[in-house]
């Protein structure tokens, strides 16, 4: 037999006898053909962003508007929806990007792997590596940036093919495992998922490490030196 009760019902009645199932302020409202409005508002926002008729800030700030005065979000309940955390997060990892870039730390960094006296290989994973550390830092097209131009260098010193490193740096660009800042998925999932930082580090760094040691020994030899 399936009750639905009052809201106080739980506390009168023995829960030996009664199983609460669900409270009526957790069932969904009726879905309206009214609801359905702001599925075609983002599909004509993205559209207008792609043909670059707006930028996207531009959208989403509309997009926004648009969806409290419609009554989709209430207004009340609109800044709740923020998760100031997250943002402070995006923030800092902005500015620490642009530090390292400012600073010179990366280039000297990398050029010091391209004062080595070493072999192909070995190069390869260290390009690798650091192409890697960058991308858990900076954004992945910040250490391809940076990157690239010395992988091509050290390829060049080195009087090897180019495409082996070439690839190192695209590969391991994309290889943000270990921080939630490093790449944009990360941090859209780091919220909704109720991840903490360590999180990421204890999946992310197995994860990363073995990315790096087969990249570092398969690449050579699909893309020979």
């Amino acid at each position: 037999m399936l009750v639905l009760a009052k809201k106080d019902s739980d506390k009168r009645y023995s829960k030996a006898d009664f199983l609460l199932v669900t409270k009526v302020g957790e069932l969904a409202p009726k879905v309206r053909l009214w609801d359905y409005v702001p599925i075609p508002m983002f599909v004509i926002m993205m559209t207008l962003v792609v043909a670059q008729v707006i930028a996207m800030d531009q959208a989403s700030v509309t997009l926004a508007i648009l969806t409290i005065v419609g009554g989709w979000v209430p207004a009340k309940g609109a800044t709740d929806l923020l998760d100031i955390p997250l943002l402070v997060c995006i923030a800092s990892a902005l500015g620490l990007s642009e530090a390292i870039k400012v600073s010179g730390v990366a280039e000297t960094l990398a050029q010091g792997i391209a004062d080595l006296d070493t072999s192909p290989h070995v190069a390869l994973f260290l390009v690798y590596t650091f192409c890697w550390i960058c991308s858990e830092l900076v954004t992945n097209n910040a250490a391809a940036a940076i990157s690239l131009p010395l992988a091509l260098s050290i390829a060049d010193g080195l009087g090897v093919n180019y495409k082996p490193f070439a690839m190192a740096v695209l590969f391991s660009s994309s290889t943000s495992f270990c921080t939630p800042y490093g790449y944009a998925t990360n941090l859209m999932v780091w919220s909704p998922g109720g991840y903490r930082f360590l999180d990421y580090v204890k999946i992310g760094l197995p994860l990363a490490l073995t990315h790096v040691t087969l990249a570092s020994l398969l690449i050579p030899v699909l893309w020979p030196f």
